[in-house]
């Protein structure tokens, strides 16, 4: 079955009734099925920054304070999995307890000098790559694909980071 046509295209639609009123032709062409396509399509038409934007006005505590359209909000046991799934895919022996104990100890600001230390680690392992790469020396295939557990930890830390910044 065709979606029925909205009122004003069916009636201009239609040559043979130009002589009908517009009163009449809803009273004989116009139904409830008409009427509940209409609002279906409208409403599909409605977006969540729309709604959010109407009812912040008139009941603040319901509505989001931040919407990132489009993002879901994962749980923090989803992102865990999802974390543990990724290292296991990589090849690497990660399970929840692994994920949750460094997303602890880095739960934690870090002082100046350990931000002072990890940017001279930083640096000094980007001169090292530089360098073998300057040398022509070819990293086995397999060692490549290895990922050290200081840059595990470096990259949790700002997922949690980031996740803060987001709850907040």
């Amino acid at each position: 079955m065709a979606p029925p046509m909205t009122p004003t295209v069916s009636f201009t639609a239609m040559p043979a009734l130009h002589d009908v009123s517009l009163k009449e032709f809803w009273k004989s062409h116009f139904n409830i099925a008409d009427a509940v396509f209409l609002i279906t399509s409208a409403w599909k038409e409605v977006t969540v920054r729309c709604l959010c934007a109407a009812w912040r006005p008139l009941w603040p505590e319901c509505v989001l304070q931040r919407d990132f359209e489009g993002f879901e909000e994962l749980e923090e046991e989803a992102v865990v999995h999802e974390i543990v799934a990724l290292g296991n895919s990589m090849g690497l022996e990660v399970d929840d307890d692994d994920v949750e104990e460094l997303v602890e100890e880095h739960s934690k600001e870090l002082s100046t000098e350990e931000l002072l230390e990890l940017h001279k680690e930083e640096n000094e392992t980007l001169k090292r790559s530089l360098t073998s790469e300057e040398s022509g020396e070819e990293e086995d295939k397999e060692e490549s694909r290895i990922i050290p557990a200081k840059d595990l930890k470096d990259a949790f830390f700002c997922w949690s980071k980031l996740s803060k910044l987001a709850e907040d």
